[in-house]
């Protein structure tokens, strides 16, 4: 009795330990270089720049541009890239992703390689209104 019941509460223990299934594909890093590559055909301000994108959880995107340009720009301007970078990543990672969330760090300084800089400024992506936009097409 005591040989079953051993590899079954370790089984059990096993399971119980293992993340949750998440609905929705993975992003990999060929797509998120993909995006990174699209950035300069998709916003044609941030030259020259420096660019991050990555995710937090497969759940939010963070897209960080080093951008004086861009950095000085309105608000209004800055909410339109952000949105037109969403819109263009989420076409790249396609309609089955976990995303839920992102933002757009835009530093003053080109040549920024920090992924929270300190004088970023942040812009909401619309990921998650984007989403529903593209799924009802």
């Amino acid at each position: 009795m005591k040989k079953i019941i051993f590899p079954v509460l370790s089984l059990f223990l096993l399971m119980a330990a293992m993340p949750s299934c998440k609905e929705g594909a993975d992003i990999d890093m060929v797509q998120i270089h993909k995006v990174e590559d699209s950035l300069e055909k998709f916003v044609p301000l941030v030259r020259p720049c420096t660019v991050n994108v990555r995710t937090v959880e497969q759940e939010e995107l963070v897209v960080t541009i080093g951008s004086p340009l861009l950095f000085q720009t309105s608000p209004q301007a800055k909410q339109e890239v952000a949105v037109r970078i969403a819109s263009m990543a989420l076409q790249v990672f396609g309609n089955d992703n976990r995303l839920k969330s992102g933002k757009l760090v835009i530093s003053n300084d080109s040549r920024n390689q920090e992924v929270s800089p300190k004088d970023g400024i942040i812009t909401d992506m619309k990921i998650d209104s984007i989403k529903k936009l593209m799924t009802k097409k």
